[in-house]
């Protein structure tokens, strides 16, 4: 996904669910190919470099030397538009695991996004990596 088709869809879900604004953001894997069920893990930060943009899960944005954010969809929308408009080109992926390394680098293998989704009774509203299904 790029940037710009994970904007459209969440104008889409507040456009038919405009509760959806106040749900938290988050997002989702697979656990395997067998199995429903998914993992969750909240969204605290945004980053982008020259090519890529990163949704950075809770926990990981002090690598980054960033600030965590307990973001609701609206808030994170207004974010994710107000980045300069050539990153709304740019492909989205989600900082899956993070690790500083002994030289003091940060290394990170990124997953790239594929779907969106939510759920009303969660009050959540989410970003597919991984496996794609």
């Amino acid at each position: 996904m790029i940037l710009q088709h994970v904007i459209e869809d969440m104008e889409s879900v507040f456009s038919s669910h405009p509760e959806s604004k106040d749900y938290s953001i988050a997002l989702a894997r697979y656990f395997d190919e067998a199995s429903d069920e998914i993992e969750i893990r909240p969204i605290s930060a945004i980053s982008w470099d020259d090519e890529e943009c990163f949704f950075i899960p809770e926990g990981a944005a002090k690598y980054y030397g960033l600030t965590e954010t307990d973001y609701l969809a609206a808030q994170f929308l207004d974010e994710i538009k107000s980045t300069p408009a050539k990153i709304s080109t740019y492909g989205v992926y989600a900082k899956v695991k993070t690790k500083e390394l002994n030289n003091a680098t940060v290394a990170s293998l990124n997953s790239p996004l594929w779907a969106t989704g939510f759920h009303q009774e969660s009050k959540l509203l989410y970003f597919y990596y991984g496996e794609v299904r």
